[in-house]
């Protein structure tokens, strides 16, 4: 029956309309920002994780910038020990040259003066090699004492897992065995002692390069594996957070449809309450 107080029809197509459009204007805003959750109410559940994972993948980008760091300390701390190895076998060389019985003393004189200067720039790269303040060879610095210097490879507190640390023994001269008379070229027989003490001292930073090389090869590894961790990461939060376009492009086509048939219908429901005029008018 019709009823001027009260147009059902009417009513349930303004409704309805009010529904579409605010289902219009979520679908165009996923679109539009290319995000399916703006807000925790859009999906709870997903919410939650999404934030969870965007904050592991940040904490990743970090770790993984720590590895590289850790892993430009490891050749920083090997180029100064590859120019301390060429000035240990630039001593044996002389060593076995001042060890040679064609030469006099006085030959050993100046001979002598070169070791001297090769183990005083030993001493001095030991000194003077540091990452970002931290000294690596002299064994004062916080990477040669104690358990060694840290590095912080993860995204959690767990040092069994996230962190791992190195220590480097000290590299100079009174560490290799050739500090003042401990190494000598000013007689044959010293310098016949010489030759196997350089020998050794060649040793001993090739044990070091050898410690530095397998911890700079873990960090590469380590560093490989928090990439991938993070992109893993990375796809899983945007499979959560994302829009699918193609989907809410369907759903904005299909609001629009029903939008304009459902104008069209309010625009009928609003003609019903004309008949009571036609009744009164006759």
């Amino acid at each position: 029956m019709p009823s001027i107080n009260f147009n059902a029809p009417a009513m349930i197509n303004v409704n309805r309309l009010n529904h579409l459009g605010k289902g219009l204007m979520r679908s165009m805003e996923r679109v539009a920002s290319g995000t399916r959750i703006t807000r925790a109410a859009d999906d709870v559940a997903a919410h939650g994780v999404a934030e969870f994972l965007r904050g592991q993948i940040r904490c990743m980008n970090v770790a993984a910038r720590n590895v590289q760091d850790g892993i430009a300390l490891a050749n920083v701390a090997e180029g100064a020990l590859n120019e301390m190895h060429s000035m240990l076998h630039r001593i044996r060389e002389l060593a076995i040259q001042s060890a040679n019985g064609t030469y006099t003393d006085e030959d050993r004189k100046y001979i002598t003066m070169e070791v001297d200067n090769l183990k005083a720039e030993i001493n001095f790269i030991s000194e003077t090699t540091h990452y970002n303040g931290h000294t690596l060879l002299n064994g004062r610095g916080e990477w040669s004492t104690g358990k060694g210097g840290f590095i912080q490879m993860g995204p959690n507190s767990d040092k069994d897992v996230d962190f791992i640390s190195h220590k480097i023994p000290p590299v100079n001269t009174v560490a290799l065995g050739i500090d003042g008379d401990d190494l000598r070229v000013d007689t044959m027989e010293n310098a016949q002692e010489a030759i196997d003490k350089a020998a050794a001292a060649v040793e001993y930073i090739n044990s070091v390069k050898g410690s530095l090389g397998a911890i700079a090869n873990r960090l590469e590894f380590a560093w490989k594996n928090i990439e991938k961790l993070g992109e893993d990461n990375l796809a899983y939060e945007s499979l959560l957070r994302d829009t699918d376009i193609a989907a809410e492009m369907i759903n904005i086509t299909r609001d629009q449809i029903i939008s304009q048939y459902s104008n069209a219908m309010l625009a009928q429901a609003n003609q019903t309450p004309q008949s009571i005029l036609q009744l009164l008018n006759r």
